[in-house]
């Protein structure tokens, strides 16, 4: 009972001497600003003392009264304040700044210092879920400017161009003097190509979205103007659509920019991909540390970044951001910098508010530089939204966002235009008012259409009615000649026409007939598309002729010139495509096929010796009526529906594919008689920072073969002996070409690891080589027969101005039931398509 009345007085004593005791409070820093921990912070000739944290603050609660406080650090000059504490305040806040020590004796560190920003960077990895998810919906106004920037460089080359295109003009003048009335120019041609070159030089966008957004990543954005000065060819981040760099995440995703996922400084790991390093502190407008850290990789890859990263204090929110992002993971630019500022609206809610991108490539043999703005303003925050507002159409344009005239961009710039992008649109529209005048597109057409020796030779001659939107071009002599054709060396006519309506509507005729040297045969066929509805890419298509046809596709490089691929056929085909609803294509075509072998054909010798058995397949003629019934769905495919077309963004879901093939036997005398089902998944996909993986699964069974040709069975190709073919539709070690009318199926991988496992060992990291490895899988019933492969290649990728290209060297290695393949050392090349932003494999 006694030890218990005790302990409540002693309890009660504390007590009210913490209601009595005030707080004093602060920050140690030194000269730079920079927090200093570990500093012993004690009040003199008393056992209160303390120790300043990670971020240089401490803490002390003392009663009033008159007090010294030391501050001790080793490699600092000591320093003692004085303190008043009077009874009505409650917390006294009190910064230091020490100097460093003049003169050090020999001293032991017993303690290692750790730089503050660590444990910064761990508050904020801590809180960026609070930070990052502050509400469920938002509404913004963004206003987007990309330009191109020119260099002094760049200028000076312009500006001789402007003096040689004066001296020319002044050349121009003297030789008209002495030509007739014709209005004869011989320096025209180069002038309007400088004229272009300057043209094409200077290029801006302007837009205003109004954007939408619902947690956690569904958006809609609805263009509301839209300005293009020039081209957009080579500037980034013309729309909301694109992926943004959020920098809370642990991987921020790019596609358009690069292949890997940047790991972000507030990566729960990022301590293993970094290092940090406090470089300035300051205050914002509530008496809050703003802390500026550097970001440096530990060792630098293609995921990794490296800059500077601002973060407030209490709140350990993003304030700023300035990274420049490794050109080793760029698809396209060399130079890539990302700065971003967040402003506070509410209480500890942080918005993005600012964003800026600066860039450089190469483009032919100019250096192009970039530089995109966009700012956010209006926002609205917590809105409510019809019911499937959002939906698989991300964005949008209004009818009037192509129309909006100068004053409204005026008032509607967050800042006004510099001297140098007036210039830029003063340029631009000057030029667009000449070169869209009757006049010029009059002279542009005639100089178009003229007939030349070149054009005869070599380019191809072209006739182009710009009112009536038609073009049409005849093949020069050099197209005249198909010197490496089955029988020989053929000639024939080229011939291409087009035709384009206001509505995006088109249409394409291509006819063509050529004549064999040697066998003196006529071969030709004619065919026609008409795209009647751009928005559904609705498509109607017709072909008839006489052509070679090969009966085995990706069978190696040697079948192209092996006889007994080939087929002599009349066929003809109708076709039809159409999108039903969003990412489900219906394809529908007929063919009708006359084939007729090869045997009566008279061949060289020049190929012989490469191909053995080099002779054409004997067999029955025959005809076949086939119909094709297939439909292809992307599920949750995005997509954004401009004024007068559709453009597809892709989707995280794979592609299903179902084919129905029926071969209709007697009617238009066809001699056969099947019904073949098969069906296809691909996709496309990203695992984390590890690379990029492509599969395809495939299979299929004739489920009627009443009647079938050796040229309708389901082949499947053996690889070739040199080059490493599409992983993704052949295999590269089955060296027999095998046939299936039972069920098969097949499977295809492959994986790009895009430097992830190569980024640590630092000599390969600088040749810029990487690795992919996959395999394959084939089973047919019929047969019992198992085949699988694997292989696994170094892979470097190289750009050819703009355009991408993979050159490979794979070894491969497989085996069957039926016994090992024997392993091969293939090569590959490989382009990336920047419409469909994928690689062939």
């Amino acid at each position: 009972m006694r030890n218990l009345i005790l302990t409540t007085l002693i309890i009660f004593v504390a007590g009210v001497t913490a209601i009595n005791a005030q707080v004093l409070n602060g920050f140690v820093q030194d000269e730079n600003n920079v927090p200093i921990p570990f500093v012993s912070v004690y009040v003199k000739f008393t056992e209160f003392r303390t120790e300043t944290d990670a971020d240089g603050r401490y803490s002390l609660r003392l009663d009033p009264g008159d007090y010294e406080i030391v501050f001790d650090l080793t490699g600092f000059e000591q320093k003692t304040i004085k303190v008043l504490i009077s009874q009505d305040q409650k917390e006294i806040v009190k910064n230091v700044w020490l100097k460093p020590a003049q003169e050090l004796d020999e001293v032991v560190i017993k303690k290692k210092r750790r730089d503050p920003a660590y444990e910064i960077i761990a508050n904020a990895v801590k809180r960026k879920k609070e930070n990052q998810f502050q509400f469920e919906t938002s509404r913004m106004e963004v206003y987007i400017k990309a330009k191109e920037l020119i260099s002094d460089q760049e200028k000076k080359r312009r500006d001789s161009a402007k003096q040689k295109a004066k001296e020319e003009s002044k050349k121009e003048k003297e030789v008209q003097e002495n030509v007739d009335a014709q209005n004869y120019d011989p320096f025209k041609e180069k002038r309007d190509k400088k004229i272009q070159e300057m043209a094409n030089s200077m290029n801006l966008v302007e837009a205003q979205i109004t954007k939408s957004f619902q947690f956690p990543n569904k958006i809609k954005e609805v263009k509301t103007a839209y300005k293009k000065y020039g081209s957009e060819r080579g500037l980034y981040y013309l729309t909301t659509t694109e992926r943004d760099m959020n920098w809370y995440k642990g991987l921020v995703n790019a596609p358009t920019l690069s292949e890997n996922p940047f790991i972000s400084p507030l990566n729960a790991s990022g301590v293993l991909s970094y290092k940090f390093k406090l470089e300035e502190q300051t205050m914002d407008d509530k008496n809050r540390f703003v802390y500026k850290i550097r970001v440096t990789p530990r060792k630098k890859g293609n995921t990794t970044v490296e800059g500077f990263i601002w973060i407030t204090d209490q709140t350990f929110s993003i304030k700023k951001i300035d990274l420049h992002l490794p050109k080793g993971g760029l698809l396209f630019y060399d130079v890539f910098r990302v700065q971003q500022e967040y402003d506070e609206i509410n209480d500890s809610l942080w918005i993005l508010t600012a964003q800026e991108f600066d860039y450089e490539t190469k483009m032919g043999r100019q250096n192009f530089v970039g530089n995109t703005v966009l700012n956010f303003q209006d926002v609205e925050l917590n809105v409510t939204f019809p019911k499937r507002y959002f939906t698989n159409e991300v964005g949008s344009f209004t009818e009037d966002a192509y129309e909006r005239d100068s004053s409204y961009w005026s008032k509607l710039r967050p800042a006004p235009l510099s001297k140098e992008e007036q210039r830029i649109i003063e340029i631009k529209d000057s030029i667009y008012a000449v070169v869209n005048s009757e006049e010029f597109l009059d002279s542009v057409d005639r100089e178009y259409n003229k007939v030349t020796f070149g054009k005869v030779v070599w380019h191809g001659v072209g006739f182009r009615n710009r009112e009536k939107k038609t073009h049409i071009e005849f093949g020069s002599l050099a197209d005249l000649v198909e010197p490496f054709q089955l029988g020989g060396m053929r000639i024939g006519p080229y011939l291409w026409y087009y035709k384009k309506w206001e509505n995006e509507k088109a249409l394409i005729i291509n006819p063509d007939v050529n004549i064999g040297l040697r066998n003196k045969d006529i071969k030709g066929d004619f065919s026609a598309s008409l795209l009647y509805n751009p928005m559904k890419q609705s498509k109607i298509s017709v072909s008839v002729g006489r052509e070679f046809d090969m009966f085995t596709f990706n069978d190696g490089i040697l079948s192209m010139f092996n006889r007994g691929n080939w087929v002599d056929q009349y066929y003809g085909m109708l076709e039809f495509r159409t999108e039903l609803f969003n990412g489900f294509y219906l394809n529908v075509k007929a063919n009708y096929l006359s084939r007729i072998p090869v045997t009566d054909y008279q061949f060289g010798t020049l190929v012989d010796d490469f191909v053995e058995n080099n002779e054409p397949i004997d067999f029955e003629e025959n005809q076949a009526l086939i119909g094709v019934f297939s439909f292809h769905y992307t599920p949750f495919q995005k997509y954004i529906t401009e004024p007068k077309r559709k453009v597809v963004l892709g989707s995280k879901w794979p592609t299903f594919s179902v084919y129905l093939e029926q071969g209709f036997k007697d009617l238009l005398s066809s001699d056969v008689d099947f019904t073949y089902l098969s069906a296809q998944i691909s996709q496309t996909f990203k695992i984390r920072s590890l690379g990029t993986s492509n599969y395809v699964l495939k299979g299929g069974k004739f489920l009627n073969e009443n009647k079938i040709t050796y040229t309708d069975e389901k082949i499947f190709p053996r690889g070739d002996r040199v080059f490493f073919s599409s992983p993704l539709s052949s295999f590269q070690l089955q060296d027999t070409t095998l046939f299936a009318r039972g069920f098969y199926a097949e499977a295809h991988y492959i994986h790009h690891f895009n430097g992830a496992l190569v980024n640590n060992i630092p000599i390969i990291k600088k040749t810029g080589i990487t690795l992919a490895a996959g395999g394959g899988m084939l089973y047919i019933k019929e047969q019992g027969y198992l085949y699988k492969e694997a292989f696994a290649g170094i892979v470097k990728s190289f750009r050819i101005r703009r355009q991408r290209f993979r050159i490979g060297m794979y070894g491969v290695i497989g085996d069957s039931n039926l016994g090992k393949a024997r392993p091969a050392l293939k090569w590959s090349v490989n382009m990336y398509s920047a419409r469909e932003k994928k690689w062939g494999f």
